[in-house]
């Protein structure tokens, strides 16, 4: 599947690192490291140093890419203000917590990492698909990914309920496949009336 970062938490020195980690592909470094950047800033402000209640949010934030999901949450409670990363996937949900003071000192190391390991053609073909989609229909949520490894180009199509948290289905279709499934999707959908206002409200985002 190609190159990818993996961050662990470890409470102590020579701890074995559990489920406290998130993984991402090398495509998705330089907007990890956007979203790091941003935070790291925010935490300088004055919003964020301003006092606060116990167990306050203060900024959250959400990157999407292929299959994954991550949630990013400056927040605070009794031990001071931190942020928390939470990555989800089929497999569940995986994240991370650090304090304020460390999110410039983990965008440096990851920054390092990419500089040091990832060459230009690593990420510069992810860069150039399309975006993710999303279609809404309560209860339940569709993603449309668009992804590259080392199989060719393919879309990935993610079907959530109950507000993304736990991904229930996916259906991975090869570029190659493509026309020959919108023409099959086009198909029935002249041959069946469309019927949204009966089965529910229906709202696609990019």
């Amino acid at each position: 599947r190609g190159k990818f970062l993996k961050v662990s938490e470890v409470a102590e020195a020579g701890a074995q690192p559990g489920r406290n980690r998130v993984t991402l592909g090398i495509a998705s470094a330089s907007e990890f490291l956007t979203q790091l950047d941003t935070f790291a800033t925010y935490a300088q402000s004055e919003e964020a140093t301003e006092e606060g209640n116990e167990e306050k949010a203060f900024k959250s934030s959400t990157m999407v890419k292929d299959a994954k999901r991550y949630y990013f949450d400056f927040k605070e409670n009794q031990r001071g203000r931190y942020l928390r990363i939470t990555q989800t996937t089929m497999g569940g949900r995986k994240q991370i917590a650090l304090p304020h003071t460390g999110i410039v000192q983990l965008h440096e190391a990851v920054d390092e990492l990419v500089k040091k390991f990832v060459s230009d053609a690593d990420g510069a073909p992810e860069s150039q698909l399309p975006t993710t989609r999303e279609v809404r229909m309560q209860p339940k949520r569709f993603y449309f990914d668009v992804g590259n490894n080392n199989r060719g180009v393919y879309l990935r199509v993610t079907e959530t309920i109950n507000n993304y948290q736990r991904p229930s289905s996916v259906v991975t279709i090869p570029h190659g496949a493509w026309r020959e499934v919108r023409d099959v999707l086009i198909d029935f959908c002249d041959q069946l009336p469309y019927q949204a206002e009966e089965e529910g409200d229906t709202e696609t985002t990019a």
